[in-house]
């Protein structure tokens, strides 16, 4: 097989595996940040933030390095004694889109 094939498969099944893989739904978003963020993080620059140190939305929308694979890596890493289930592809896919409508307010 050449190289620049293996090259493209390797990118095809990494993209595939990836957050950009999935639908991005900022209404959905918002939804899994209503039910499983709000808790403890400020998800619309309104809302209080009631555990201290946890960033605010805004300010990760505004990260330079945000985005959906981003998001992917950092929140295992950032949340590791989250409650509940961990959050799958699609929905972190999802939060990303809602997080960036926050870059434009």
């Amino acid at each position: 097989m050449p190289g620049a094939t293996r090259i493209v498969i390797a990118a095809s099944a990494t993209l595939a595996m990836s957050p950009l893989a999935f639908a991005q739904d900022p209404a959905r978003g918002r939804a899994v940040a209503v039910q499983r963020c709000v808790s403890c993080h400020d998800i619309n620059g309104r809302s209080r933030q009631p555990l201290r140190g946890a960033t605010p939305f805004r300010d990760i929308a505004l990260e330079p390095q945000f985005g959906p694979n981003w998001l992917a890596i950092y929140l295992p890493f950032s949340h590791p004694d989250i409650d509940g289930p961990s959050l799958g592809l699609a929905e972190v896919s999802e939060l990303a889109a809602y997080i960036a409508t926050l870059q434009r307010r």
